[in-house]
């Protein structure tokens, strides 16, 4: 007696069932064939019939055979050979990508995934923004891997976050792309000089006209130490929670996102004097250079000066700063040490304005172009923002830079009705290392619905919650509209929370048990497994991702297309490349 047990799609396929009907059929369809047409080519004078086992018994019995039939069964045997071969040595085999369509086909329906395609993208965006009417209805995901030809569109009302691994497509497949559909401004952060220029040149082909806006404070793609520009944090800031933006933006980057190692007695305090000083020098059109030399000197009663004086200078305006004004003149009445304690706390957080070739970069100087947060968002500029991640003075003021034009992209909506005219898009990859803000979770509530798109690319679930804390991570990973595994990631247990957010479908098991006294028995039953297990998520193919829109609840696997897989960007941008290369 013995036993096996087959796991897989549901048993009785035509290979376990009909094979050896088909293979009958062809055996005697070829001997038949072949006597005839053998007969005709090289004629004996016999007639064969059409039973072929007359045939095989006339044969058997000494009659003379056509010669063009030996021939001809000699091909006939060969050719069965060979598809027998390739039947039983496929047996168990399933290609990448046929494995994967299969998995596809387990998440969503066409009729489900059509909620994601250009149709209904596009009747969103007239309704978004009916008087401009050439805007692209959203950014390109991926093509969906069973279809031929539909795009899975990112939504102008969503935000998206994308947990890939590095080299797995975001800047060739996804930036570049984005570069080429977005008609309002467009911006990028990045650590590395790959895709800089197809990003430029995509930009200059098709919105030709805008500026670029290149910040690069490492000389990681521009090799000049001099600003190519200038830009103004405090540019906009006219209220102390404005002003408390900001000094969180800087604290967190000297804390690194998430982590807590601040001195947790003096911080709040520290931050509070930060405000005020960043408030006052805003107040009086001064520089971040102010506001340093008011830390590093523990001076709290020059900004204290300034917030009592600014309802007398901009009567019209409303202004009150008496509480800020009274809280630091209390710090001013402390102890020493304790003053001490809370003016290092500051110090720390300002620590990005102590280098004078990054304060360059926010120093108005003459024949420098200065960087407007408003005119770029309504603009079709395009902004390259790079930095190496490995300094958190840089990456202090790269998100003090950011925070500006965000909170400038907040204001221009509220006062065009709520949204931007024009949808303006942004790119943070590497995100946590070139650009750390605290409130993106809470921005990516609502930035869509205002017509800014943005999309953060991260590399692990873990590196987000050591960025913005545990229930920053959760907050924005719950907030996204868009959300994207594209594999590269090693991290097994969120692969495996992943695996089971994914689904379960039944998985049949067929048991089959042969006797020596009877014939053999077959049971078939299911069972429950997920759809992509966690190995098979750690083994995701290159150029592909998972898929999932809030909006619709679809799940999905989509292919991530390159530009130079594309015929309608690859001509073009190549080219681009190419003319920059003769000019060096």
């Amino acid at each position: 007696m013995s036993s096996a047990t087959i796991r897989g799609a549901r048993p009785g396929s035509w290979s376990g069932t009909w094979m050896p009907v088909v293979l009958v059929v062809a055996a005697a369809a070829a001997v038949d064939v072949s006597a005839w047409v053998g007969e005709w080519l090289t004629p004996t004078g016999t007639d064969w019939g059409f039973n072929p086992l007359s045939v095989l018994l006339l044969w058997a019995t000494g009659t003379r055979i056509p010669p063009a039939s030996v021939a001809m069964l000699a091909v006939f045997a060969a050719a069965l050979l060979w598809a027998l071969v390739k039947v039983f040595k496929g047996r168990g085999r399933v290609s990448p990508a046929k494995k994967i369509r299969a998995k596809a086909e387990l998440l969503a329906s066409a009729e489900e995934v059509a909620a994601v395609t250009f149709p209904i993208r596009a009747a969103e965006a007239r309704r978004m923004h009916p008087d401009n009417p050439d805007v692209f209805p959203g950014l390109h995901i991926g093509r969906w891997v069973l279809g031929s030809s539909e795009w899975l569109l990112q939504g102008l009302r969503q935000c998206a976050l994308f947990v890939m691994g590095p080299g797995r497509g975001k800047t060739t497949g996804l930036l570049v792309r984005a570069a080429r559909y977005t008609a309002g401004a467009y911006g990028m952060a990045g650590n590395k000089v790959d895709g800089v220029r197809e990003v430029l040149a995509a930009r200059a082909i098709w919105h030709p006209g805008g500026q670029v806006w290149m910040m690069d404070m490492q000389q990681v793609f521009r090799k000049s130490g001099k600003p190519s520009f200038t830009f103004n944090p405090l540019l906009g800031i006219k209220d102390s929670e404005q002003a408390t933006n900001l000094a969180a933006v800087l604290e967190a980057a000297t804390l690194g996102g998430g982590d807590k190692n601040g001195d947790a007695q003096f911080d709040e305090q520290g931050r509070s004097f930060l405000a005020a000083c960043i408030l006052a020098q805003a107040l009086q059109a001064g520089t971040m250079e102010g506001v340093h030399e008011w830390v590093a000197n523990a001076d709290f009663l020059s900004p204290r000066r300034v917030l009592l004086e600014a309802p007398s200078r901009n009567p019209e305006e409303g202004m009150d700063f008496r509480r800020q004004a009274d809280q630091l003149f209390g710090m001013s009445r402390q102890p020493a040490d304790t003053k001490g304690s809370v003016a290092a706390s500051a110090q720390r957080m300002a620590s990005s304005l102590i280098h004078d070739h990054l304060l360059a970069w926010i120093r108005p100087t003459a024949g420098v172009p200065e960087f407007d947060p408003a005119k770029y968002l309504t603009s079709h500029d395009t902004l390259i923002a790079l930095s190496k991640g490995s300094s958190k003075v840089v990456t202090g003021l790269m998100t003090a830079f950011w925070e500006s034009i965000f909170a400038m992209g907040e204001r221009l909506a509220e006062a065009n009705g709520g949204r931007l005219k024009t949808p303006a898009t942004f790119d943070l990859d590497e995100f946590g290392n070139t650009v750390i803000l605290p409130k993106m979770p809470d921005w990516f509530t609502y930035f869509g619905s205002m017509g800014m798109n943005v999309r953060v690319f991260i590399q692990s679930e873990a590196f987000g919650k050591k960025v913005l804390g545990e229930a920053g991570w959760d907050t924005l990973r719950d907030a996204a509209g868009i959300w994207v595994f594209g594999g590269g990631v090693r991290d097994e247990a969120y692969l495996t929370s992943l695996s089971k957010l994914l689904g379960k479908h039944d998985e049949y098991v067929a048991s089959y048990t042969s006797n020596e006294r009877g014939p053999a028995s077959r049971n078939i039953s299911t069972r429950r497994e997920e759809i992509f297990g966690a190995d098979e998520l750690f083994s995701l193919p290159m150029w592909h991702a998972i898929v999932h829109d809030a909006s619709s609840g679809v799940k999905t696997v989509v292919r991530i297309v390159p530009w130079f897989q594309d015929d309608e960007l690859r001509g073009p941008i190549q080219a681009a490349l190419d003319a920059g290369k003769e000019r060096k």
